[in-house]
């Protein structure tokens, strides 16, 4: 399963919807290698909007590097990741050029993401 960086964000933070994301997970979990940047830059944006302490965000990175991923990188797929960047972001790409090489679902919080037919992935839903 490949794992967004906004599930992964909500896993570190031990939310509710977090918790739900961990149920829903298999035991073969991927992630491009910016799944690290995505979730800090959010973590250090959610300090500067002051929704978490400095603290809070430095305990939440730490967890970060024990969630069970392989990570990979995508630059043997550099053709498949310009098609897809066309379709939606380039960081975005990365996830979808994961899933649909290895096959996987793709489990993310990105609902705008998940309603596009065309990518030819299959999401993982999280209620």
């Amino acid at each position: 399963m490949i794992v967004d960086a906004s599930v992964g964000v909500e896993i570190v933070r031990k939310t509710p919807l977090g918790q739900r994301a961990i149920q829903l997970l298999d035991d073969d979990l991927h992630a491009p290698d910016i799944f690290l940047a995505e979730v800090f830059h959010v973590l250090k944006r959610m300090t500067v909007l002051k929704q978490i302490t400095s603290r809070d965000a430095k305990i939440s990175a730490a967890l970060v590097g024990q969630m069970p991923l392989t990570f990979l990188t995508v630059s043997n797929y550099q053709s498949q990741l310009w098609d897809e960047a066309t379709k939606v972001s380039s960081y975005d790409a990365h996830y979808v050029v994961l899933a649909k090489s290895l096959g996987q679902p793709m489990i993310t919080l990105d609902e705008k993401l998940m309603r596009r037919k065309d990518l030819g992935v299959e999401f993982v839903v999280v209620r």
